[in-house]
């Protein structure tokens, strides 16, 4: 989640290309904005937000 920070600096772009994806990731933004998001695994501090693998769908470019 703190990708959206550090790419989208300005609130309002932010959070239009927030509305561009699912609820799950508006969600977890939220959370992870009020420092609730759980930990990904112990010392994690990066913001990562676990998905459901039933619904989730990953894409990789460049690599």
């Amino acid at each position: 989640m703190r990708y959206f920070d550090d790419k989208f600096k300005d609130d309002g772009l932010r959070s239009k290309i927030l509305n561009l994806f699912p609820k799950d990731f508006k969600n977890g933004y939220r959370l992870y904005k009020q420092g609730k998001l759980p930990p990904m695994f112990s010392g994690d501090s990066q913001g990562w937000y676990v998905l459901d693998p039933r619904a989730a769908v990953k894409f990789n470019i460049n690599e």
